[in-house]
């Protein structure tokens, strides 16, 4: 399928869900700068392999905004494809924010997938979106129907390292954790932040290329702390260490459920700029 091909499909699905404009970000569920190639989206739908750039889709044109590094790369790749190149920076180009408004009119809405951007950038642009009387809406994730032959998620095996490389125990770790969570009054601590999350656990894998992390979410409460990840991916030794300090597993796609079943009252603290929009509101 050629991207004009891909684009076309994408705005048949904006039509079926009445949006105007729709954000595709590089971006995953954990605030990572470099991508496991499951969630090369805006990749996949531009046609640009850089590692940074914003796709903006609008019904009869799209963008991509991409920074200096990048202005021969993308505008060869993208050639042909009617999407503009953005030369972010430079004079006379819009901002991402500005350009959305261009294309959406008071009382249409602006997309964009809600696991994969920020509690706080969904806050910023609903604001500024809210002055034009234009919504800010959660696609959800249109790609895995529309990207018929996508990566799956990675399944390498998770591996463990030594205290005497990581300079401290797992549960040594929770501990000064615990005590920052102590100090802020809270009963929960939600991470997705995956070097956060590997540090923490003393985890190590390779899920994105040349970085050794592991998809998986880290709910660290007053007693215990839960690991959302491929269960495949953990070996009987690995659970059996984390367990010995106070770590349990439950699968990578429960992390949703597990927060909307947190009972009223308990103080839970995230990191607004990290966690994604959707488990924010759960």
């Amino acid at each position: 399928m050629q991207i004009v091909d891909r684009l076309r499909a994408f705005r048949a699905r904006m039509e079926e869900e009445n949006m105007a404009v729709v954000i595709v970000p590089t971006a995953d569920s954990h605030a990572s700068e470099y991508l496991a190639d499951h969630f090369k989206t805006r990749q996949w739908l531009s046609g640009f392999t850089g590692s940074a750039g914003t796709l903006v889709v609008g019904r009869e044109e799209a963008a991509l905004f991409t920074d200096g590094r990048y202005f021969i790369q993308a505008e060869r790749q993208i050639a042909g494809t009617g999407i503009t190149l953005m030369r972010m920076g430079t004079a006379g180009v819009p901002t991402v924010e500005q350009y959305v408004c261009s294309l959406a009119k008071a009382g249409e809405s602006c997309g964009v997938d809600f696991s994969v951007i920020s509690s706080h950038f969904a806050a910023d642009m609903s604001d500024m979106l809210a002055g034009r009387e234009i919504a800010l809406r959660d696609t959800g994730d249109w790609f895995e129907t529309l990207w018929t032959d996508r990566p799956a998620m990675p399944t390498d095996p998770v591996y463990l390292l030594e205290e005497k490389y990581t300079g401290m125990s797992v549960s040594a770790k929770l501990a000064a954790i615990r005590e920052v969570m102590r100090k802020a009054g809270a009963d929960m601590h939600v991470v997705n932040v995956l070097d956060d999350i590997a540090w923490t656990l003393n985890v190590r894998g390779s899920d994105v290329h040349c970085t050794p992390v592991v998809m998986s979410y880290l709910l660290i409460g007053r007693e215990d702390a839960i690991w959302f990840v491929d269960t495949q991916k953990v070996s009987e030794s690995v659970r059996e260490a984390l367990f010995s300090e106070g770590v349990y597993l439950r699968e990578y796609s429960e992390i949703t459920a597990a927060l909307e079943a947190i009972e009223p009252g308990t103080s839970v603290m995230v990191d607004g700029r990290k966690l994604t929009a959707n488990l924010c509101a759960a």
